[in-house]
């Protein structure tokens, strides 16, 4: 008998109710689960981001205790002032005298000059510190010179600042003698004169400079659009009067107590008064023949400029002191002078100022 090839029969794999193999089916079901992944992973995302929101939501529903007391005095920080304070420094402590008694020169107009029974500035500032307090401040004075070269055809230009810094550099005092006699004052003036004959310039401790805005009033220029030190200006006067109480009294600390707010006469209207936040001289803002004149505060600002420049302490008292907002009760019933509280708000400041 022949062999033959018989061929074997092949084994059948199983096949499940459906007629798939088991092994194809496991691979199904792995790919699904690869396929849904990512849309797992984005769900998961959005649930925990869910409830961080909420949560956080929650939270900020609950909110902090608040400090705001409603009843708080902020008005300190309504306006900020343009005070600049400069100490004492060593060099020039050094060369002040060691007398046991502390030397104020008041140089300015009439906020200084004008004593209502013992109640103006200069007083208030003798009775809290206790120092010494000579006051050379003449009435209805400005700090600029109105003609550069003094001429008897304007004898006011005595009495300015500029002058009277001159002539206590070289201690020589007949310009204002001369003057206020033939002004025909009434002794005040010539006893602040004699104040300035007799000081022993080498025991001042501190000088104190205050003007109100009779420069802005008189259209004497606050500064030159080119240089504020030019000496034409009321800036330039302020530097070059500086520059003298240096020479003269190198140990003294200056104190500057800036002008104040309040009215003025419309000089085109001697019935009506305006603020003083109006230019009633040349534009605001602007220039009139080179020279910038504006509302007071431009004369205030230029005042700033020069303190800074000659490393001098100032008192903003436009801003500060007697504003736009408490005026009514910092000046009298006419709007124009220092009433009781006025005066004593200026004189704490300067005061305050002399302790730093």
């Amino acid at each position: 008998m022949e062999n033959q090839n018989i061929e074997k029969p092949k084994k059948k794999r199983p096949v499940n109710s459906k007629g798939n193999h088991p092994k194809k089916r496991r691979k199904k079901k792995k790919n699904s689960i690869r396929n849904y992944l990512p849309h797992i992973i984005i769900l998961v995302l959005v649930v925990l981001i869910g409830i961080i929101a909420i949560w956080r939501l929650s939270v900020w529903n609950k909110g902090q205790a608040s400090e705001y007391d409603p009843n708080e005095d902020t008005s300190q920080w309504d306006v900020e002032t343009e005070d600049y304070i400069v100490p004492l420094l060593d060099d020039k402590k050094a060369l002040q005298l060691d007398d046991g008694v502390e030397t104020v020169l008041i140089l300015g107009n009439d906020p200084m000059a004008i004593n209502d029974d013992g109640t103006g500035i200069p007083d208030y500032i003798r009775q809290k510190t206790g120092a010494n307090v000579v006051n050379a401040s003449f009435e209805h004075s400005t700090i600029a010179k109105k003609n550069m070269q003094y001429t008897e055809d304007y004898l006011k230009d005595a009495i300015s600042f500029a002058w009277v810094c001159y002539c206590i550099a070289h201690h020589d005092f007949l310009l204002q003698k001369n003057a206020v006699l033939n002004m025909g004052d009434s002794g005040t003036a010539m006893e602040k004169i004699q104040n300035l004959e007799n000081l022993d310039y080498s025991t001042v401790d501190t000088i104190v400079i205050m003007y109100d805005g009779k420069d802005y009033e008189e259209g004497l220029p606050s500064a030159s659009i080119y240089d504020d030190e030019l000496p034409a200006s009321a800036a330039g006067c302020l530097h070059q009067g500086l520059q003298y109480l240096s020479l003269a009294m190198p140990q003294a600390r200056v104190i500057i107590s800036s002008p104040y707010y309040y009215y003025v006469e419309d000089p085109e209207n001697e019935d009506k008064y305006v603020p003083c936040t109006q230019a009633i001289h040349g534009e605001q803002g602007g220039d009139v023949n080179e020279f910038k004149y504006g509302n007071l505060g431009e004369y205030m600002i230029a005042y700033k400029s020069i303190a800074v420049g000659d490393g001098v302490s100032f008192i903003d008292n436009y801003f500060g002191t007697v504003n736009e907002d408490n005026y009514a009760t910092m000046l009298k019933d006419d709007n124009t002078q220092l009433s009781s509280d006025g005066r004593d708000a200026i004189g704490q400041r300067i005061v305050d100022f002399m302790k730093m």
